[in-house]
């Protein structure tokens, strides 16, 4: 429903007060890109596709003074940073444009754009955000899925019979700009309880989503009724502005001092960072050498080769539990907040772990997440 909504809104956005924005994600086989040419054909002809190697100034440049939204394919890191940081702030400006953004040029010049657009991206993982980024954005995470004949043969039906709906959806969406404002009053006031910008962005799309099913503004206990059925998928996304939190849970995780049998004292992820080291190189020794070692003992893998790339930490770790005691990631918190952090994902499988019976279930970190290895030894404030 919040997509759908994110589609509405998406073909008037340059008549909104607030730009919500949409980032779809998952693994290979997940469905990104039929969902990619979904939306690129149900906002045609306002929407513009693009790239998702394109850079900021592109993009501007490419939109001009027009109010369209703007749908970025594999929008993945390439080790350019910066282009990427460069994109997501772009959106932070698009999402209001209450001011004009001001630039010098270098021939002295200055320069002042507003934009008024609303972006989608998808990749295959989610690059790190600022808070200020993610609470402007629809976060939805795809899994992976079997092949299906006649779910393929469905889809397929679906998305031909989609591909020529662009011009009519976006004419009905113009002809019912007018109801919007009120909508979104009406789904403010049903959401009284969530955080200001998180209740910004809900409304706007439950709005988006009333009105183009029904073509008209909501009553009070239409909307009350709407976000009670929509409490679940709220409550889901007001989690992604906790991610600053699972931020910091991850930092004490890599940051927690561990010495060896030498008494060699590192962080922890130091020694996570040099045994990932020596699975990269080449044929590993039978025995795992110190780094190794703590990486067991401490209930962690690197996922096995059915599995999505990543370092795997046991569920219910007592040695992690450890870890985290006196804070409040403590009695297993740190499951939930680790699980948030962009980049986490849950492997399809229970896995075995060293010195534990059995499968059991873990949570999986990006490899990008983890720091490079230091090579001298550290006091506290120097990690």
């Amino acid at each position: 429903m919040l997509l759908f909504g994110w589609l509405a809104v998406a073909a008037i956005c340059g008549a909104l007060p607030w730009r919500p924005h949409s980032f779809v994600y998952g693994p290979p086989n997940s469905g990104k890109t039929t969902i990619h040419g979904l939306v690129s054909d149900i906002l045609y002809p306002l929407g513009l596709p693009a790239d998702g190697q394109s850079t900021e100034a592109g993009i501007r440049q490419n939109l001009g003074p027009d109010s369209r939204a703007v749908i970025l394919d594999e929008f993945e890191t390439d080790h350019r940073q910066e282009r990427l940081a460069a994109v997501m702030r772009f959106a932070r400006s698009a999402s209001s444009a209450q001011v004009p953004v001001l630039r010098g040029t270098q021939s002295g010049q200055a320069l002042q754009y507003s934009v008024r657009t609303s972006l989608f991206f998808s990749a295959v993982n989610v690059g790190k955000m600022s808070p200020a980024d993610e609470t402007r954005v629809l976060m939805l995470e795809l899994v992976a899925h079997g092949d299906d004949p006649e779910a393929g043969r469905t889809i397929t039906r679906e998305r031909q019979f989609f591909a020529s709906m662009g011009p009519l959806w976006c004419s009905w969406m113009v002809k019912n700009v007018g109801h919007i404002a009120g909508a979104i009053a009406a789904f403010e006031v049903a959401l009284a309880r969530e955080n200001s910008r998180h209740r910004t962005n809900m409304s706007t799309l439950l709005a988006g989503a009333y009105v183009a099913l029904h073509g008209r503004l909501p009553t009070p206990e239409e909307a009350e009724k709407w976000v009670s059925d929509a409490a679940g998928a709220v409550r889901l996304h007001a989690q992604s502005h906790e991610r600053d939190d699972a931020g910091d849970a991850l930092s004490h995780l890599l940051g927690y001092l561990v010495s060896d049998n030498n008494g060699i004292t590192f962080p922890l992820g130091h020694w996570i960072a040099c045994d990932l080291a020596a699975h990269k190189g080449s044929k590993r020794p039978n025995d795992l050498g110190e780094p190794g070692r703590i990486v067991a003992i401490h209930d962690m893998r690197f996922s096995p080769e059915s599995e999505r790339e990543g370092l795997m930490i046991r569920h219910g770790s007592p040695a992690i539990d450890r870890v985290f005691q006196g804070t409040k990631w403590a009695n297993g918190g740190w499951i939930r907040a680790l699980g948030q952090i962009p980049g986490a994902f849950t492997p399809t499988n229970p896995m075995r772990f060293p010195n534990t019976p059995g499968k059991v279930r873990a949570v999986g970190l990006s490899l990008d997440l983890i720091p490079p290895p230091l090579d001298y030894r550290p006091n506290t404030e120097d990690y």
